[in-house]
C-alpha cells in the first residue's frame, strides 16, 4: 500500500513534534524512521524500564506503540492538523 502525504515537510514536522516530548527523552526513545504512513521508534532495554520478570515494562511498550501510531498518522495529515489518541488496546 502506498500513502501520499499532504505535507511535503512531514518528516521535519514529525521530528520536531517528537523532540518536544519530554517523556520520550526520559525513556531514551529514538525516532529511527519516518515514512508516509509509517513511524519507527526504538527504546533500548534498561533495567529501570523493566518489570519484575526483567522484560521491558508494558507501559513503555504501550507508550511507544501509541506514539509510533500517532506519528505515522501525522505523516499523512495536512499542516496545522493534529492527532490525539482517544483509545487504544494492546494484547
Amino acid at each position: 500500500m502506498s500513502f501520499k502525504p499532504e505535507d511535503e515537510n512531514f518528516r521535519e514536522r514529525v521530528r520536531a513534534s517528537f523532540s518536544r516530548q519530554g517523556f520520550m527523552r526520559l525513556l531514551g526513545a529514538e525516532l529511527t524512521r519516518v515514512e508516509p504512513g509509517f513511524c519507527e521508534i526504538a527504546v533500548a532495554r534498561r533495567d529501570d524500564l523493566t518489570q519484575h520478570h526483567g522484560y521491558l515494562h508494558a507501559g513503555v511498550v504501550g507508550t511507544i506503540a501509541d506514539n509510533a501510531a500517532g506519528f505515522a498518522a501525522q505523516t499523512l495529515i495536512p499542516t496545522g492538523a493534529s492527532i490525539l489518541t482517544v483509545e487504544y488496546k494492546l494484547n
